[in-house]
């Protein structure tokens, strides 16, 4: 065998036993390594999840011209319909998760509220802890876990001033359960099981019929600041009683009258106190959907729609009246007559008052969460190991290795 021929075979065989000491290894511990549950339930940790046994991600960008203003702990709605998820996670998604940064990064907390693996259609929603408006913010899906357990916590998804989120897509006649830590789920009452639907905004929704359902939720709001959001599609304008979406009483001093409903000329709305506090008129169409929200700022009510804020006004008196119900009510006025005809999707009830920039955003995210957010294309360890680390800077990393091969060139 000739010199050069001698050195050429040493030279291969060196990078080779290269690749095997260090690529080789870290495939076979990606593969092997059991994927525990990584989120602590109390705080947020950091973590490879490349390492733990995942084996696939995507990166996620917010495109910052849907943000109106920089916010803290905004829940970003996910909703994608992907072939490699329904190839490759779990049926039930427990194995999704997403994280800030690629890498060793901080796992961002996430509620899966629906998930099909026949189909891959994913609806989610991530507390994103930074939103930008100045720079698109990125941030990273893994999925491909076969081993672990459920990565979702949806109380932490809503900040400690959301008292209630019903995402309202449960199916049957079962409890509409809320998201956050306190747990206020809604009762149906008179259900007969068709009620829950596919069609909703955001994803499942209640299509109340104007006959006798709603819902009961136990839970009253009693404070001066507060902020109702809802998404509605009504079926029709009545010509007599109103059509009530939602409705509470004033009790005490400390209940301030809440309640909006359909009527001949369109949304009427208070987020007032019980008294000579105006009253919010916005005509509609029917058939379609829909973004309001009544902001309480205490001596001051604000209503928006879509987004945009419409009108505003004198919050009026705190009632000191009793009434039968003091609680909020869904679909029904607080005597339980005068019921919705329509859908609705997506309450939340919150005990500040929530800024434009975040209603707006809100808005945006909902209504074509396709133009919010987009998807780049599938990333295994492999590959990325391979694109960000070039043999020339894996040899600045080992010096000895370099000047062997340097010694077998010349």
């Amino acid at each position: 065998m000739s010199k050069f021929l001698l050195k050429k075979t040493l030279v291969i065989g060196t990078i080779l036993v290269l690749l095997g000491m260090v690529i080789l290894p870290s495939i076979s511990s990606i593969n092997n390594q059991f994927a525990p549950l990584k989120n602590s339930f109390s705080k947020k940790v950091k973590f490879n999840p490349f390492k733990e046994g995942w084996e696939f991600r995507k990166m996620i960008t917010i495109n910052h011209n849907d943000v109106v203003a920089d916010l803290v702990n905004f829940p970003v709605l996910v909703r994608t319909i992907d072939y490699d998820l329904r190839d490759k996670a779990q049926d039930d998604g427990d194995d999704i998760l997403f994280m800030k940064h690629p890498g060793k990064a901080e796992q961002l907390f996430h509620e899966i509220e629906s998930y099909d693996g026949d189909s891959g259609e994913l609806v989610a929603w991530v507390n994103i802890p930074r939103l930008s408006s100045h720079s698109d913010t990125k941030f990273y899906m893994y999925y491909g876990n076969p081993n672990c357990s459920s990565q979702g916590y949806h109380e932490k998804v809503w900040d400690s001033n959301y008292k209630s989120v019903w995402h309202l897509a449960e199916k049957g006649t079962g409890l509409r359960f809320d998201s956050t830590i306190n747990s206020n789920d809604a009762s149906p009452k008179d259900y007969e099981g068709d009620e829950g639907v596919d069609y909703g905004k955001i994803n499942g929704a209640d299509e109340f019929d104007g006959d006798n359902d709603h819902l009961r939720t136990g839970v009253s709001f009693d404070y001066d600041y507060r902020t109702i959001s809802f998404w509605i599609n009504t079926d029709i304008k009545p010509s007599s009683d109103p059509n009530t979406i939602l409705s509470q009483n004033a009790h005490t001093l400390k209940y301030g009258l809440i309640y909006a409903n359909i009527q001949s000329d369109g949304l009427h709305a208070k987020a007032g106190g019980e008294g000579p506090g105006e009253e919010f008129i916005f005509d509609i169409n029917i058939n379609s959907w829909y973004f309001v929200q009544l902001i309480r700022d205490h001596n001051v009510t604000r209503y928006y729609v879509n987004g945009n804020l419409i009108d505003t006004g004198n919050s009026g008196d705190i009632g000191a009246e009793w009434y039968p119900n003091p609680n909020l009510v869904i679909g029904a006025s607080r005597y339980y007559d005068r019921l919705y005809d329509g859908i609705i999707d997506e309450l939340r009830v919150s005990d500040i008052v929530r800024s434009s920039d975040w209603i707006n955003t809100s808005y945006n995210t909902m209504n074509d969460p396709l133009n919010f957010l987009s998807f780049d294309s599938e990333e295994k360890p492999l590959q990325k190991t391979l694109n960000f680390i070039s043999f020339q800077s894996f040899l600045e990393h080992y010096p000895m290795l370099e000047k062997l091969l340097t010694l077998l060139l010349l």
